[in-house]
C-alpha cells in the first residue's frame, strides 16, 4: 500500500471514527426551576434528554448550603438508584450513582423525570442556583452516564441548571392594603397582569423571572391597576407587593402561550 493510500485509509477511518461518535446524542440533565417561601420544602424534578439504553451514571449536584437545605429523593424511576449527601468536607453536593443490573439499559420518555430532588429554603429572600456537573464527586471518578456500550454521553457544559427563587411573606405585619389586595390575574396570563386594591399608600408591584432578575416594577393605584406583559416569554415568575420597599405579599404566576 503506498503513503498516499495510508494516509486515505487513516483519513476515512477517522471520519468514520468521528460519525460513528457523533451518532451517539448527549445526555443532557436539566433541574427544574421553581419558588419557594422562606422556611418551606420544595421538590423540583430532575430529567434528561435523550436518556435511551443508558446502563449508568455518576454526577453531583451542586447548590449554594446556606440558601437551600437538602432534604431527600424522591419519585424516582431509577431502579437501583442511590445517592450521597456530601455534607463534609464540603456542604451544598450531592452525589448520585446508579448501574443497570440487568445489561439491557434503561430508556426513559422525555416527560419522564429521573427523580425529584428536595430542599428547605433558608430564612434569606434570594436564589439559589442547582447545577449538575462534576465538581464534588470523589478522587477520580470520573462525571458519566454511560450507553450499553460504554460511551460517555454526559458532558457538564450541557447541563440545564435550576434556578430556585426563595421569597419573603412577613406573617402578621401585613397592612390593611396588602391584605385586602387580591394576587394577580389571570393566572396563567398571556398579555396583561390585573391587581386591586383598596389603598395605595407606599405599595408597589414587582415581577421577577425565575432567576430573580427584575422584569417590572410598577407603582400601584388604588382600584384596578394593569400591567402589560405582551412582551415576556411564556414561563413561570415570581411576583411580589412590596409597601415601602418591604415584600408583605409574593407568589408566582405562569405566562402562557397565546
Amino acid at each position: 500500500m503506498t503513503f498516499l493510500q495510508n494516509v486515505l485509509s487513516t483519513a476515512s477511518l477517522v471520519v468514520f471514527l468521528q460519525i460513528s461518535l457523533t451518532a451517539q446524542e448527549l445526555v443532557p440533565i436539566k433541574v427544574a426551576s421553581d419558588s419557594v417561601l422562606v422556611n418551606d420544602t420544595l421538590c423540583v424534578a430532575v430529567t434528561a434528554s435523550n436518556f435511551t439504553e443508558i446502563s449508568g451514571f455518576q454526577y453531583a449536584h451542586n447548590w449554594q448550603p446556606g440558601v437551600l437545605t437538602f432534604l431527600n429523593i424522591k419519585s424516582t424511576n431509577i431502579p437501583g438508584f442511590s445517592y450521597l449527601n456530601v455534607n463534609a468536607p464540603f456542604p451544598g453536593r450531592l452525589l448520585v450513582q446508579w448501574d443497570d443490573n440487568t445489561l439491557e439499559g434503561l430508556t426513559l420518555t422525555e416527560d419522564q423525570p429521573l427523580y425529584e430532588i428536595c430542599f428547605k429554603a433558608a430564612f434569606v429572600s434570594t436564589t439559589a442556583t442547582v447545577v449538575t456537573n462534576g465538581v464534588g464527586l470523589p478522587p477520580a471518578v470520573e462525571a458519566g452516564i454511560h450507553d450499553l456500550t460504554g460511551l460517555n454521553l454526559f458532558v457538564p457544559s450541557i447541563n440545564i441548571p435550576g434556578y430556585i427563587y426563595i421569597y419573603s411573606n412577613t406573617s402578621g405585619t401585613s397592612t390593611t392594603a396588602s391584605a385586602l389586595t387580591t394576587p394577580p390575574f389571570p393566572n396563567p396570563f398571556t398579555n396583561e397582569l390585573h391587581i386591586k386594591t383598596p389603598e395605595s399608600e407606599g405599595l408597589s408591584f414587582v415581577l421577577c423571572d425565575i432567576t430573580g432578575h427584575e422584569i417590572q416594577h410598577t407603582p400601584i393605584r388604588a382600584g384596578n391597576n394593569t400591567m402589560s406583559t405582551s412582551t415576556m416569554p411564556e414561563g413561570i415568575y415570581v411576583w411580589q407587593i412590596r409597601q415601602d420597599g418591604q415584600v408583605i405579599q409574593a407568589g408566582k404566576v405562569v405566562k402562557a402561550r397565546e
